[in-house]
């Protein structure tokens, strides 16, 4: 029975979750080793009020509470020393950064006096702090000094942000400038910069000056408070300058990217009211597919975006094929069959010899599958491979779904044919076993156990530990097959330890529990560990790196190791290998968090690697952030449920980022039954996606639904999270600790 908190965190969270769209990418992430990222980005810490997201937990040490990013707690050890203990240098320097994540700016001055000289090789870590402390509390112009001699546009924000407080309008101005011009800065730095030039040229030379950014910015800008100050510059000009069409259709574009749809209708239908800066009306084929390009953009409004593209399919031009089809796929979006079939059908039948056509046809047949039609489905991937062979546009997935949709049917004999050659086909060995599962499973309900037995042991043999492994031993057990052991156990012997120690000043960084520090540090001397471990150099920067508590770069190292490695159980030969590909980084932080969540700690690792690779800095294009890639609105509302406090920034804080991802597991496994399976695509998808797509998978198995979940990047997420789950548990608790897949949909 669950507890009234946990319902109602799984009923906040399921409501809030990423919605029914193709998953977001992973982007790279900063280099943790360029100038500027120990100190031009915000210390690792919970807020600036010290909200510590695990504070419920037992007390840490106070270097562990420096780690896991606990600084209220750490502060309240550091009082407890010896008042000689809190003299010393490495002593100080803990305090100053606990002061500053706890916004004691005068308390982390003291402990900085005179740090660089008593600890010389951290002498850049020091002067960027003290930098952060002069931001705070000045001198305001020692603090612009030194980030603007920084080479990144974070650094640059932070100079204008320190001239603007020491009251220096011409050299804010130039350094506002300078962000506004800079190469690669972000459309969120630019508005900021423009914003705060706008106001400074305002303020010193009136409302005419400051004309080109207000225009700008009351085209561009998002914030609210941001665009009001830009229209009224705009407003009080002689005369009031107005935006004109084409201004106000790129903002438009720039409110339906930001979701805000109703704002982003109207200002089209002003542009539509307006003439450009030459005098012309914007053509009405131009502001018919602006239109329908923000109500499809809405993710929640696919009908209207199927009429709008529909009346510019009527408007003609040579982008009328393309809208035909696009509001035939609104429809379709918007699971109204009965108007996207007909209008799949119209694209095939007026425009026969193009690619939409081709798409069409595909988009027509899925339309079946989606629905759960498997027959009706089967029959129409068999007419798309008629009619478009191998040359149609969508052939990769008409061939899986027209295997998937003749298993679904119960037509065995020919799922088993088509399910093999996909198999043969396959790009990799997982996605072949994935494949050789399904054939065998066909296979039985044809009649040819010994078969479908012999190609499952063969899979859980030659894939072990892997997500087609645990299928294809969820099917042995269920079939009466002998299971093999989940990998072949370790070589005997073992290798020569290899030694390696974190040279100076990392080690004191470790000690006092500045990891992240440590690990861009480290990341700087590498060249003489792999120098002095010669031919095993990449095991000894693995070793190094696993002394730290941190895992992005480790894990990036551990790409360089032959998967070979994985190929027997971790031993005395090849554990350094399975430590390095499968690193615990934040442990104490993911046990508190699992313990607290109840889940197990080797699932919120397994998300962890495959969402964000171990960066706790990670942005997605899609905005989800931190090492467990949440969503901002799907983290506020995981926090509010348990009333934590939480705002955007701290996402990037490792001790939040992991208490909010657990949580949000847990949802996933209450919504889900604690199938872990399903829980992991929610994870990834929503919830709302899976429930759906299970109401069209009745009387199918689960791993028959996996392989037929819509989104290709959900279905390789499960995969991979599975066998790092499965990977992990070997680790902990040897076979013991690999999952048991139950086959059977509830």
């Amino acid at each position: 029975m669950l507890g009234a908190r946990a319902l109602a965190l799984a009923a906040v969270v399921a409501g809030c979750g990423r919605q029914d769209a193709p998953p977001r990418a992973t982007a790279p992430a900063p280099d943790a080793s360029a100038p500027g990222a120990v100190d031009a980005a915000p210390l690792d810490a919970g807020a600036a009020t010290g909200g510590d997201a695990s504070s419920s937990s037992a007390a840490l040490a106070w270097p562990e509470a420096i780690r896991a990013g606990r600084f209220a707690e750490a502060a309240e050890g550091l009082s407890r020393l010896p008042a000689e203990e809190q003299r010393k240098p490495e002593v100080r320097l803990a305090q100053a950064r606990v002061s500053i994540a706890l916004g004691k700016p005068a308390e982390a001055r003291v402990a900085l006096e005179k740090l660089d000289d008593e600890l010389p090789l951290l002498r850049e870590l020091i002067v960027g702090m003290r930098a952060r402390v002069e931001l705070a509390a000045g001198p305001h112009d020692k603090a612009a000094e030194h980030f603007g001699a920084r080479r990144d546009v974070a650094s640059w924000i932070l100079a204008a942000e320190a001239w603007d407080k020491a009251a220096d309008n011409t050299k804010a101005r130039a350094a506002w400038d300078r962000v506004a011009n800079a190469p690669g800065r972000t459309r969120a730095q630019e508005e900021k910069a423009r914003f705060r030039r706008m106001q400074i040229t305002r303020l010193k030379d009136g409302d005419a000056a400051a004309l080109a950014d207000a225009t700008w910015l009351a085209t561009h800008a998002l914030d609210d408070a941001v665009f009001s100050e830009a229209a009224e510059v705009l407003e009080k000009q002689s005369p009031p300058k107005h935006l004109t069409a084409d201004e106000l259709f790129a903002r438009a574009r720039v409110l339906a990217e930001g979701s805000r749809t109703d704002e982003a209708l109207r200002a089209l239908e002003r542009a539509g009211t307006r003439t450009t800066a030459d005098g012309k009306s914007l053509p009405a084929i131009e502001l018919c597919h602006a239109k329908a390009e923000i109500y499809y953009k809405a993710r929640t409004r696919y009908p209207e975006a199927a009429l709008a593209y529909r009346q510019c399919a009527n408007m003609g031009g040579p982008r009328a094929a393309e809208d035909l089809f696009l509001s035939a796929r609104a429809f379709s979006r918007a699971d109204r069959d009965a108007d996207a079939q007909p209008a799949f059908q119209s694209v095939i039948q007026h425009h026969p010899k193009t690619t939409y056509a081709d798409q069409a046809e595909f988009h027509l047949a899925r339309t079946h599958a989606l629905a759960g039609r498997w027959k009706d489905a089967a029959f129409a991937f068999d007419e798309y491979a008629r009619h478009w062979g191998t040359s149609g546009k969508e052939r990769r997935e008409a061939e899986r779904y027209r295997a998937l949709a003749h298993l679904m049917s119960r037509n065995d004999k020919k799922a088993r044919k088509l399910l093999e050659d996909l198999s043969g086909a396959a790009e990799d060995p997982l996605t072949a076993a994935r494949w050789t599962n399904l054939a065998a499973l066909a296979a039985l309900r044809d009649g040819d156990k010994l078969h479908a037995l012999a190609r499952w042991a063969d899979v859980a043999r030659t894939r072990p530990l892997s997500y087609p492994a645990l299928v294809a031993r969820a099917r042995l057990a269920e079939n009466g097959g002998t299971l093999p052991p989940a990998i072949e156990p370790a070589e005997s012997g073992s290798a020569t330890p290899i030694a390696v120690e974190l040279p100076p000043p990392i080690d004191l960084l470790h000690r006092i529990g500045f990891d992240g520090e440590a690990e861009a540090m480290l990341r700087e001397r590498e060249p003489a560990i792999v120098a002095k471990a010669e031919a095993r150099g990449t095991e000894a920067l693995c070793a190094a790196y696993a002394m730290l508590d941190r895992g992005k770069r480790r894990y990036q190292i551990a790409l360089q190791v032959p998967q070979r490695e994985l190929a027997t159980a971790p031993g005395g030969k090849n554990r350094g290998a399975w430590d390095c590909l499968f690193p615990r980084p934040h442990a104490g932080i993911v046990r508190a968090a699992a313990l607290s969540s109840r889940i197990d700690g080797e699932l919120v690792w397994s998300v962890m690697r495959q969402e964000s690779a171990f960066d706790p800095d990670v942005v997605s294009p899609a905005r989800a952030v931190g090492l467990m890639q949440l969503m901002p609105e799907t983290a506020r509302a995981t926090a509010k449920a348990i009333g934590l406090v939480h705002d955007d920034a701290m996402l990037t804080s490792p001790s939040q980022s992991v208490t909010l991802g657990a949580l949000y597991l847990r949802a996933m496994l209450d919504a889900f039954s604690d199938n872990v399976v399903l829980a992991v695509a929610a994870y990834n998808a929503g919830p709302e996606a899976i429930q759906r797509w299970l109401g069209h998978a009745k009387g199918e198995t689960l791993d028959v639904f996996v392989e037929a979940i819509p989104f290709v990047e959900t279905r390789g997420y499960v995969a991979r999270v599975l066998g790092n789950l499965a990977r992990y548990g070997y680790m902990e608790r040897g076979e013991a600790g690999v999952p048991v897949l139950g086959l059977e949909l509830k």
